[in-house]
C-alpha cells in the first residue's frame, strides 16, 4: 500500500467553521464548501436525519483504485457529532462517531475509487448557544495500493491452477494483510496468526476485482473492524502453531454483528483425523496466477485436493493455495468440518500421488487454540447462544447451565447432530462413558462396529481392561445458610481402587474462618471447607478433599449409595447473597477393570477365542475389530498401537502392545520394545497362509 501525507484538517466551535487551514497531497482537490451546504442525496441511507454539514471536503489520491483514510490521534468528535464518508466512485457511505472512531482504531473503511467526501454533521439535537463544543478532524494520511504487489509465491500442486470461483458467507477477505478468516461456533473468527494487524478489517460479500486483478471492495456495510482486545494468537508462531482467534465489533451501518448478517459459522473436527488421502477443500482470497482471470484475483476460490500428512497439529495437504490464502479454512468435504487453518506454501509443479509435499496448516484441534476458544476475550466473550440472557460463561460459572467437555460451550448448544451419535440430548463426551477418548460415546462406537464389544457388557474390550475413570456430579441446590443445609444422594457407585477426590463448589457467605461449610456422608462427618473464600462468588468458588480408597468404598457398602449433606456453619447467611446461595458436588476416581487378560491376546477372558488366533486384531478398514482375516491391516493395527505405546502417557496402548517378555513366552511382562513387536510378526506369519 501507498501512504500519502496529510491532505485534511478541520477545527470547528459549536456550529460555525473557522477558516481552516488545507494542506492537499495533490493538486487538484475539491474546494471547501460553504458551512450551510447541506449533505447530499448519498447519505440519506444512514440512520441520521438529513440536515447541515458544518464542513465539507473530499480527500483525493490521483491514479488510485481505493483509499482508506487513517486519521490522527488528535481527532476529537463531541458526543453527537458524525462524520459522514462517501465514495466519488459508487457513492458507498460510513458514518462515524466517537465511538466508532475509536472501534476503527482511527481510520475507515475501504473506499473504491481515488476520491472521499468527508461531511462533518453537528449533533441532532442542537447545544445550547452558551455550551462549545470543539470538533477536531485530522486526516494522517490516505492508504491506497501500491503499484504491484512483487513476487509471489503461488504454492499450486501440480503443472495447473485447479481453483473454481465459490462462495460462502462465513469466509471473508482479512485486510490490510491481504489473508483470509472465517467464522466459527459459537462465535468468533479464526485466521493465521502472521496474518494479524492492530487496525485489521474483515470484508464479507467480496465483489469480483477490476480487469487488472485490482480490489474492489464491498459496501461498508459488509466491512467490520477487529476487537484489538479479542485477538489471541501464538508468539511466536510457526507451521503448525499459527492461528488467530478474535472478534469483529458489529457494524455501525447496519447495527448487526457479523454473525446476524452472515449466519453461523463452521464447526470444527471434535477430534484428530488420519492422513488417510481424504478430500479437503481450501476457499480462500488468493492471487490469481495468470492461468485465471484476473477478476479472480483476491476473491473467493477453492482448491481441493487430498490430505497427504498429519503431523500432531500440522497438516499437510494437495490443495491449490496462493498469497492471500493464510488463514482459509481447509474442510473436510465428506463431513464440512473444519481441519486446519492454512498458514503456508509447500505445493509446487511436481506434487502429486508419487510426490507427497503439500500446503500446510495449523490443527483446530491444537491444544492452546482450543484453550483459546473456550476462554475468549473481547467481544468474543460476550456470548449468548440459548437466547436467555445471560451471558453464558456466567451461566456456566454459576452452575445455572452446563459445560461438561468444557469447551466454553453450554451443553445445550453443542452441534448435537454432529456430537450426539446416540441422540439422547447430551454431547457423546459428556454422555455415559468415552473410555478411549476418542469423542464418541461407547455404545455409539460398538453399534457402528469401530470397536469390539465381545462381551456384550456395553464396554469396549479395550477399556475392560483398563482401571474406569468414575466423574459422578450431582445438580446444583440451594438455598445454603446455617438453617437450610443441602443434601444430594448419589446412587449405583463403583467401588474405587484409588483415594477419591470429593469436590464443593458453592455460592455463599463463606468469606471468614467462621464462615465454613462442612461435608457428611452417610451421616459421618468428613471434612469442613471454606475456611476463607469468595464471598457469594457468582463462579462458585471451589474447595476439596481426598476419602481414602478404603474409607470410600465402606462409606458406599453393599448399597453402592452416597447421601451427602452440606452444612453450613452459624455465621453463613443466604440473605447475604441475595438469597442466590448455592451449592453442588463432584467425584473423581478410578474404579477397578471390568475384566482381566491371562491369556495375553489382549481380550477380556470371558470372551470366545479368536478364530484366527491373536493376530486377528483389525478389520480391513482398519477398525480394532477382528474380522476372521489376517492380513496387512492387522499388521498395519500392531505397529500403530506399537508405536503409540512407546509414549509415556499413553497406558491403554500398552496393554495392548504388551504381548510376551523376554523369554517369548506369551507372557506380558509390564514392558512394551523390540521383543513384543518381533513376537507379533511372528504371529502374523504363522496365521497369515491359514486365515486370509
Amino acid at each position: 500500500m501507498r501512504l500519502a501525507r496529510p491532505p485534511l484538517s478541520l477545527a470547528l466551535i459549536a456550529g460555525f467553521a473557522l477558516a481552516p487551514a488545507l494542506q492537499h497531497a495533490h493538486a487538484g482537490g475539491s474546494r471547501p464548501l460553504p458551512a450551510d451546504a447541506t449533505t447530499p442525496d448519498q447519505a440519506a441511507s444512514i440512520d441520521r436525519s438529513p440536515g447541515v454539514a458544518l464542513y465539507a471536503e473530499t480527500v483525493h489520491q490521483p491514479g488510485a483504485d481505493w483509499v482508506r483514510l487513517r486519521f490522527d490521534p488528535s481527532t476529537h468528535l463531541p458526543e453527537g457529532y458524525a462524520l459522514i464518508l462517501i465514495s466519488e466512485a459508487d457513492g458507498a457511505t460510513q458514518l462515524i462517531d466517537a465511538d466508532e472512531l475509536a472501534r476503527w482504531r482511527y481510520t475507515s473503511a475501504y473506499f473504491n475509487g481515488p476520491g472521499v467526501r468527508l461531511e462533518l454533521l453537528p449533533p441532532l439535537e442542537p447545544a445550547a448557544p452558551s455550551l462549545h463544543h470543539e470538533a477536531r478532524v485530522v486526516i494522517a494520511n490516505v492508504e491506497s495500493p501500491e503499484a504491484h504487489p512483487g513476487d509471489i509465491q503461488f504454492s499450486i500442486c501440480g503443472p495447473t491452477d485447479d481453483r473454481d470461483p465459490t462462495s460462502d458467507p462465513r469466509i471473508g477477505r482479512f485486510l490490510p494483510a491481504g489473508c483470509t478468516a472465517f467464522l466459527i461456533e459459537p462465535n468468533g473468527l479464526l485466521s493465521a496468526a502472521h496474518c494479524v494487524r492492530d487496525d485489521a478489517v474483515v470484508q464479507f460479500n467480496v465483489p469480483p476485482s477490476g480487469p487488472g486483478g485490482e480490489l474492489r471492495h464491498p459496501d461498508p456495510a459488509d466491512q467490520y473492524p477487529v476487537d484489538p482486545d479479542s485477538v489471541q494468537s501464538p508468539q511466536p508462531f510457526a507451521p503448525g502453531n499459527d492461528w488467530a482467534y478474535f472478534g469483529l465489533f458489529p457494524n455501525a451501518t447496519t447495527g448487526l454483528g457479523v454473525r446476524e448478517a452472515q449466519g453461523p459459522g463452521f464447526t470444527l473436527a471434535p477430534q484428530p483425523v488420519a492422513a488417510d488421502h481424504r478430500t479437503v477443500r481450501v476457499p480462500g482470497y488468493g492471487l490469481a496466477t495468470g492461468q485465471l482471470p484476473p477478476e479472480l484475483s483476491r476473491t473467493l476460490t477453492v482448491g481441493q485436493g487430498p490430505l497427504v500428512e498429519v503431523d500432531a497439529t500440522r497438516l499437510v495437504y494437495q490443495a491449490d493455495t496462493t498469497g492471500g490464502s493464510s488463514g482459509s479454512p481447509v474442510i473436510d468435504t465428506a463431513t464440512g468440518d473444519v481441519l486446519a487453518i492454512h498458514g503456508s506454501a509447500g505445493c509446487d509443479a511436481h506434487s502429486g500421488a508419487h510426490n507427497p509435499t503439500g500446503n500446510t496448516g495449523t490443527a483446530v484441534w491444537t491444544p492452546t487454540l482450543r484453550a483459546a476458544i473456550a476462554d475468549p476475550r473481547g467481544v468474543n466473550r460476550d456470548r449468548d447462544c440459548d437466547g436467555d440472557g445471560m451471558n453464558d460463561f456466567d451461566q456456566i460459572a454459576a452452575g445455572l447451565g452446563t459445560d461438561c467437555n468444557g469447551n466454553g460451550i453450554l451443553d445445550a448448544c453443542e452441534n448435537l447432530a454432529h456430537l450426539d451419535c446416540n441422540g439422547d440430548g447430551f454431547p457423546d463426551a459428556c454422555d455415559g462413558r468415552d473410555c478411549d477418548d476418542d469423542g464418541i460415546n461407547d455404545a455409539c462406537a460398538i453399534a457402528w462396529g469401530l470397536v469390539e464389544d465381545c462381551n456384550n457388557n456395553g464396554i469396549p474390550d479395550s477399556c475392560d481392561l483398563l482401571p474406569t475413570p468414575i466423574h459422578r456430579a450431582t445438580d446444583t441446590a440451594g438455598p445454603i445458610d446455617a438453617f437450610n443445609p443441602v443434601n444430594f444422594t448419589i446412587t449405583d457407585i463403583e467401588r474405587t481402587e484409588t483415594d477419591v477426590t470429593l469436590t464443593v463448589f458453592a455460592a455463599a457467605d463463606v468469606n471468614s474462618p467462621s464462615e465454613t461449610l462442612a461435608v457428611f456422608i452417610n451421616g459421618t462427618p468428613m471434612a469442613t471447607l471454606f475456611h476463607t473464600s469468595v464471598d457469594c462468588d457468582p463462579n462458585m468458588a471451589t474447595d476439596a478433599f481426598t476419602i481414602p480408597a478404603h474409607t470410600f468404598n465402606t462409606l458406599i457398602g453393599i448399597q453402592r449409595t452416597l447421601a451427602i449433606a452440606i452444612v453450613a456453619s452459624p455465621a453463613v447467611d443466604d440473605w447475604r447473597c441475595g438469597n442466590q446461595s448455592r451449592a453442588r458436588v463432584e467425584l473423581s476416581y478410578f474404579a477397578a477393570p471390568f475384566s482381566v487378560d491371562t491369556t495375553g491376546d489382549g481380550r477380556p477372558d470371558e470372551c470366545p477365542p479368536l478364530p484366527c488366533g491373536p493376530a486377528d486384531i483389525a478389520s480391513s478398514s482398519g477398525s480394532p475389530v477382528p474380522d476372521g482375516r489376517v492380513n496387512v491391516a492387522d499388521l498395519n493395527h500392531y505397529i500403530n498401537i506399537w508405536l503409540e505405546s512407546q509414549a509415556e502417557s499413553n497406558a491403554a496402548e500398552a496393554v495392548y502392545a504388551d504381548l510376551t517378555g523376554p523369554r517369548f513366552d506369551g507372557q506380558p511382562d509390564g514392558r512394551v520394545n523390540i521383543a513384543d513387536l518381533v513376537y507379533y510378526l511372528d504371529l502374523w506369519l504363522h496365521s497369515l497362509h491359514d486365515c486370509n
